[in-house]
């Protein structure tokens, strides 16, 4: 006699039970004060394991500002909902998922992506967090609502400013002037910590060198910067505040206020010198510190 218990059809096997769609591939770019959300129809493919057909009807996009207030605070709980796209088909909101699909597909990194969100009114400088999910029809006949794919499994966190300048707009800081205790600056238990404060140089060059001096012209630091490759990872808020992979626009670079010696910056006005590898010309300028 078969160890297995048969269902009531006499399979040894337990019905398939409904599954959501897999969330798409998702790639965000961030660009000055906007981040576009990118991603690809792959979950359209997917074939509802109860019925054997396709029932795939939109997608869902969630954003989560992250600050020095909620920073501790789990992504899921921070994301909220700010766009839904589906089906026109007389289920759902018939909000039309054409409205947001690209009319030639657009392939970053060697992938190629069918749709495009934008959200802008974006604060440069700020951490946001974007995700993407897919939802299937439900099946109103046996009272099943729609499913929806996790929006933690394609979480991605960006960083909005300026992208690489090549058209040679001055270069600057913010915050300028840099007050301690700014609202992204990371904390400890007994307040801030030096090596958690955060401020950017924009409007960066391709490839550059920053170089950072005092007013009497002593070198403070010194910051190589390549668009291409830059993920945060020369200082420690990132890393602390803004952990795994980030997208950034290529035009910044986040600086912690700590200098060549591993010295904390003192309160004062700063010079720097930003040199353009490819055309050898250098913007110049000036910020503050008070603490």
């Amino acid at each position: 006699m078969s160890g297995h218990a048969a269902n009531s059809c006499g399979s040894p096997f337990p019905p398939p039970l409904p599954e959501a769609p897999p969330p798409p591939n998702m790639k965000l770019v961030a660009g000055e004060g906007k981040v576009d959300i990118y991603w690809d129809n792959s979950s359209e493919a997917f074939i509802d394991p109860v019925t054997g057909q396709p029932d795939f009807e939109g997608y869902k996009i969630y954003k989560a500002k992250i600050t020095q207030e909620n920073q501790n605070v789990g992504i899921k709980q921070l994301l909220e909902l700010i766009a839904q796209y589906d089906r026109v088909d007389s289920i759902g909101y018939d909000t039309d998922i054409d409205a947001i699909r690209l009319e030639i597909p657009e392939t970053i990194d060697g992938h190629a992506y069918q749709y495009r969100f934008t959200n802008d009114n974006l604060l440069d400088g700020w951490q946001y967090a974007f995700a993407v999910t897919a939802f299937d029809t439900g099946d109103p006949v046996n009272n099943l609502e729609s499913l929806e794919s996790s929006a933690l499994l394609n979480t991605g966190r960006v960083i909005p400013g300026p992208q690489a300048d090549n058209e040679k707009r001055k270069v600057t800081v913010f915050p300028n002037p840099y007050k301690a205790s700014s609202l992204w600056d990371g904390r400890g238990d007994d307040g801030i910590q030096e090596r958690s404060r955060l401020i950017y140089f924009a409007n960066l060059p391709d490839i550059c060198t920053i170089r950072i001096y005092t007013l009497a012209g002593d070198l403070v630091d010194t910051i190589e910067h390549d668009s291409r490759t830059y993920n945060g990872a020369d200082i420690n808020w990132y890393a602390q505040y803004a952990p795994g992979e980030k997208a950034f626009s290529g035009g910044i670079h986040g600086w912690d206020l700590v200098t060549k010696s591993d010295q904390a910056l003192a309160t004062g006005m700063y010079l720097f010198a930003v040199e353009d590898k490819a055309s050898g010309e250098t913007s110049r300028g000036k910020f503050v510190v008070i603490k």
